[in-house]
């Protein structure tokens, strides 16, 4: 097959053999015709990511010949950033507490941005509330503090960057203390004081 980029122009040449008056062109394999010219090429661009087969029929006073170059274009795309929380480690607990993120990203991407984020309340992650990052593809983060998180991935392949992914992370400070008082052979606890 023959790769290209989305949002790439791709050129169409017509090889017929004879008098050719119009040449049509299904570039996507769909059935409906994309051009009807008399110009041996044409020019089209892929606007979706797939694979495609297109159909070329020439026609001419001897008649009508067609071909169909089954999956013959792959349209490549940016990836869709996606991400799981690995099943040993947990998404929430005390901390510390580290938590191991596997990329689940589509379209081959080579490169990735990682980044954790405190949540400050109000949705918008910058650079005062970033606490770690990474370009590992499946990173472990380490969370020593209590609090509420975001861990935002982008992932990126030779046709571009996806959209930012985001899902929260919770760390909740626990603190282990008691209080006791033995009298009469009993033994209570209860919170500390």
């Amino acid at each position: 097959p023959i790769v290209v980029n989305v949002n790439a122009p791709v050129t169409f040449t017509g090889a017929s053999q004879g008098v050719v008056t119009m040449r049509e062109w299904d570039v996507n394999g769909d059935g409906i015709i994309d051009s009807t010219t008399t110009q041996q090429s044409f020019e089209h661009i892929f606007t979706k990511g797939g694979t495609y087969s297109p159909r070329y029929r020439a026609i001419g006073p001897a008649g009508v010949a067609e071909v169909t170059k089954s999956a013959f274009i792959v349209v490549k795309t940016p990836p869709v950033a996606a991400f799981t929380f690995d099943p040993a480690t947990p998404r929430s607990g005390a901390a510390p507490l580290s938590v191991r993120l596997i990329d689940a990203s589509t379209q081959e991407p080579t490169s990735w941005a990682w980044t954790v984020f405190r949540d400050n309340g109000n949705g918008v992650f910058d650079a005062d509330t970033q606490v770690d990052s990474s370009t590992q593809q499946n990173p472990t983060f380490a969370f020593s503090t209590g609090g509420d998180f975001h861990v935002r991935l982008v992932s990126a392949n030779p046709v571009g960057s996806s959209a930012p992914k985001v899902e929260p992370v919770f760390i909740r400070t626990i603190r282990v203390d008691f209080a006791s008082d033995i009298s009469g052979g009993i033994l209570t606890v209860g919170q500390p004081s």
